[in-house]
């Protein structure tokens, strides 16, 4: 009776495994789809951030340059400034 009852056990263990076996395979498939379904997005995304960092790095140059322009032009008022209060005190 203990062997019979292995035996069955065995079988059942067996036809346990096979019966989940489609599902697990069916599962891993549509895990691989989804996969490689987004696959083409994030190529498109990493392009595009790609392509965004170009453009911030344009304009951080244009900023800078921007800034260094307007630290000349102060610094112009500045002596204008002091040249016409000096006129003033002059006169």
């Amino acid at each position: 009776m203990k062997i019979t009852i292995c035996k069955n056990l065995r079988r059942f263990k067996q036809h346990l495994t096979l019966s989940q076996a489609p599902a697990e395979t069916s599962e891993i498939s549509g895990n691989a789809a989804q996969t490689s379904a987004g696959t083409p997005d994030a190529k498109t995304n990493i392009i595009a951030i790609n392509r965004a960092a170009g453009e911030t790095e344009k304009a951080t140059g244009l900023i800078s340059e921007a800034s260094d322009q307007m630290s000349r032009q102060a610094a112009a008022l500045r002596a204008d400034v002091r040249t016409y209060r000096g006129a003033i005190r002059a006169a």
